[in-house]
């Protein structure tokens, strides 16, 4: 059985501005997270998300965790990043989440299940 979950992602800008997006994380290997900023992300949400200034990660936070693809890559321009998120790490109740506080330049983000 797969598990689909929702939650937040939290960026702070070089600028000093907060950015937060809502994503949907399914429980397939080789697909790219969904993003949304205008609500709850969803299955047919972006699978990207273009960062307007230099940013580093502040908070993943998920809902549950997926039970089959447990690992998350950072994908920048289209490159792998070579950051792993482990993503059972992200459970919102888990309050020493062990986020990777990577700086990543502007430009188009993604996270991929592998």
């Amino acid at each position: 059985m797969t598990t689909t979950s929702g939650g937040t992602i939290t960026f702070l800008g070089r600028s000093g501005r907060t950015y937060s997006y809502s994503v949907y994380v399914s429980d397939l290997g080789g697909v790219f997270w969904k993003f949304s900023s205008l609500g709850a992300a969803a299955a047919t949400s972006s699978d990207f998300i273009t960062l307007p200034e230099d940013v580093t990660v502040l908070d993943i936070s998920l809902l549950a965790t997926p039970t089959v693809s447990t690992i998350s890559v950072m994908v920048k321009n289209d490159l792998s990043l070579s950051v792993v998120v482990q993503v059972s790490n992200c459970l919102y109740t888990n309050t020493t989440r062990s986020i990777p506080h990577v700086v990543i330049g502007a430009g188009k983000f993604q996270l991929m299940q592998i």
